[in-house]
């Protein structure tokens, strides 16, 4: 399923567990991966601003947004 959450962290492929209570961050690209707390480079106060605009802010991993190309039109 394309939206369902892996449980294994992007950057130290652990398993998160119960995705639901883990504080995680899930890719909006194509992936569906995540990544938590503890292993992002977000410091607390960059962290709970995400977590709090979490539905106004989209995260890609940096595979996503490697291959994610933003065209500006003039």
């Amino acid at each position: 399923m394309a939206d369902e959450i892996r449980n294994f962290c992007v950057k130290c492929d652990e398993n998160i567990g119960d995705a639901a209570q883990a504080k995680i961050l899930k890719c909006n690209g194509q992936c569906n991966k995540v990544i938590h707390q503890t292993c992002s480079s977000y410091n607390a106060s960059e962290w709970q601003f995400l977590e709090t605009n979490k539905d106004n802010i989209k995260w890609f991993c940096d595979g996503c947004s490697q291959a994610t190309t933003v065209k500006v039109s003039q």
